[in-house]
């Protein structure tokens, strides 16, 4: 830690100074050697020289690590300043997070809620189509019956093709109740008709379709013509 650091910076400084204590101290006791020794000049200067050298090589060797303690506490305080930043950066994000986790429940509650109106119109939209389904089917049937019945005691069938239907009677002519008696209609995409064939033909029948088109009683319609077509036969 960056204490730490600068506890072990302290006490190299404090090492430091007792050095050049000891370097002070040694030098007067080389001062007083010197001029009690002065009959070894040259011994004297020899070992003087050499403690000299020694002590500059202790003191470069200081100071160059004191240098190093510098840059490395200068390293620390920038370490510690960055994760520093981090840290708060970390705890922005980390507000951010539990925000968004504080807002879950409430979405979550809103999702259920449109999933449960979607399901509950998913069911209305079901049970109308159902509905729909039963009121067409229950038509189809009445057709059918209706269809059936004109079949058994009109003698009529239906034929269908491509935007054309064409009805079909028997049981018209007394002197022979198999004998055909038809027209076609084509069904427009407004819904009018176009009469294709009429066999045999039939005397008004544009005007019966003109009639069909402005009131659409397409029963009273096929009433019409079949006895048109019984009239034939008179």
């Amino acid at each position: 830690t960056l204490a730490g650091m600068a506890a072990a910076v302290d006490a190299a400084l404090s090492r430091f100074r007792q050095l050049d204590a000891d370097c002070a101290a040694a030098r007067g006791e080389f001062d007083a050697w010197a001029t009690a020794q002065l009959t070894a000049v040259e011994d004297a200067k020899k070992a003087h020289v050499k403690r000299v050298h020694d002590a500059n090589a202790a003191i470069a060797q200081l100071q160059e690590r004191e240098g190093e303690l510098q840059v490395k506490a200068a390293e620390t305080a920038r370490t510690l300043e960055q994760q520093q930043t981090t840290e708060s950066r970390l705890a922005s994000e980390l507000a951010a997070v539990h925000a968004q986790a504080a807002a879950l429940p409430v979405q979550v509650d809103a999702l259920r809620s449109e999933v449960d109106a979607q399901k509950s119109k998913a069911a209305d939209e079901e049970r109308s189509v159902q509905e729909s389904r039963a009121i067409k089917q229950g038509k189809l049937d009445a057709v059918k019956r209706c269809v059936d019945l004109y079949r058994q005691r009109l003698g009529l069938r239906f034929e269908y093709g491509d935007d054309t239907l064409k009805l079909i009677f028997t049981l018209i002519d007394p002197a022979d109740h198999d004998r055909e008696f038809s027209f076609s209609l084509h069904v427009h995409d407004d819904n009018s008709y176009t009469l294709k064939e009429c066999t045999p033909p039939v005397e008004g029948a544009a005007q019966l379709l003109t009639d069909l088109m402005g009131g659409n009683n397409f029963a009273g319609f096929v009433r019409t013509m079949r006895r048109k077509f019984v009239e034939s036969c008179e």
